[in-house]
């Protein structure tokens, strides 16, 4: 049996908040704009059907003077028996910005367990919205995983009023900073949970008032983080209208179990089982699935021109969504193989994307 890719990632499930202050002065020169895209009604087989956990994408930002290219987003896939989202694809193509995390939100999304659904549908369409008018909660969420640029200082005035003395400079000056431990509090599956402090300070440094001024509503981080904030010090004297975010990565989303290759096999198959490689396949993970730690995999068929390189490639099958056989395409394309006489067909190579944890400081940290 010929050894399985193996395409490993390394993600910190865990993320204390690195410099997230408001900044000193941000250049605009246009008006940016939140832009989200909104889930609409599910059906399956015509029916309505109502979620159980349907996690909303990202929020991204773009500038006033330009128009979306796409207003919605439409979805089709299946629920299996334990209420997950498979084999979901976009319908249609062509550009729609800020969009890179709709499907992933989608395959992180839970649904009743109680039948599966063999054809379901969801479209999502873009709300853009003034910084002015964006949700405080949707502002935070942006500046914790900036998707498509810094946010405007319209954005931090927002979420942190410029008049508070905790921005006056210099400002306070962290002597020990107090964090919770990250891999005892309970993660979610794909979901990034955040909690955002507001405190003061005394005279002597001491955080005070500490409370939990917004947050996506998990109560073991919200307390821990808290927690970790009372017994924080810092330098420069009294403060009040501080802020500091604290934010928990989300827990692996495992991949559903993948077919053997020789069952993917097309029939008159002249390809032997064997791992060798002229250039081996570049073995990256694609960002959006990356950072909210969904596996999958993807079995890719192809061709062997007699000089190695490879052709006629395609998706047999993937899974949790049609992204992972678009990234595999990616990785196993550059790749060749030795020389041979008449070259070989029908080829087939399964692609594991799996998630681990290596460790990697805040600043390395790719979620």
């Amino acid at each position: 049996m010929k050894r399985m890719l193996l395409l490993a990632a390394v993600a910190a499930p865990f993320h204390p908040a690195a410099s997230q202050s408001v900044p000193s002065s941000v250049a605009t020169a246009n008006v940016q704009r939140l832009a989200a895209w909104m889930p609409g009604e599910l059906r399956c087989g015509g029916a309505l059907v109502t979620a159980t956990t349907l996690q909303r994408p990202w929020t991204a930002l773009h500038w006033s003077g330009t128009r979306a290219p796409a207003q919605e987003l439409r979805y089709r896939f299946r629920i299996d028996a334990t209420g997950r989202p498979m084999s979901v694809r976009r319908e249609g193509s062509g550009p729609a910005w800020g969009s890179a995390d709709v499907a992933p939100s989608l395959a992180v999304s839970r649904f009743p367990a109680a039948a599966p659904h063999a054809d379901c549908t969801l479209a999502y369409s873009l709300r853009q919205t003034s910084l002015a008018d964006a949700p405080v909660g949707d502002l935070i969420s942006y500046s914790l995983t900036p998707l498509s640029g810094r946010l405007a200082a319209e954005g931090w005035a927002r979420i942190q009023p410029p008049d508070t003395s905790c921005l006056v400079e210099p400002r306070p000056r962290p002597l020990m900073q107090a964090f919770p431990d990250f891999l005892a509090l309970p993660g979610t599956p794909g979901v990034k949970h955040w909690s955002m402090l507001a405190y003061d300070l005394d005279r002597k440094g001491r955080p005070i008032h500490v409370r939990v001024a917004s947050s996506t509503g998990d109560p073991a981080l919200d307390r821990a983080a808290a927690q970790a904030m009372r017994a924080s010090r810092f330098a420069g004297g009294a403060r009040t209208g501080c802020l500091y975010p604290m934010w928990r990565g989300p827990t692996t989303v495992a991949a559903p179990e993948a077919p053997a290759e020789d069952a993917m096999r097309p029939t008159g198959s002249t390809c032997p089982h064997d791992d060798t490689w002229v250039n081996p396949p570049r073995l990256r993970y694609a960002q959006p699935y990356h950072r909210r730690s969904i596996e999958g995999w993807a079995v890719i068929a192809f061709d062997v021109a007699p000089w190695g390189a490879l052709g006629n490639l395609r998706v047999l099958a993937s899974e949790p969504t049609e992204d992972f056989g678009t990234q595999a395409l990616q990785v196993i394309g550059a790749a060749t193989k030795p020389p041979s006489a008449t070259g070989r067909t029908g080829c087939v190579e399964r692609v594991l994307f799996k998630i681990g944890y290596g460790g990697l400081p805040a600043g390395d940290d790719p979620a």
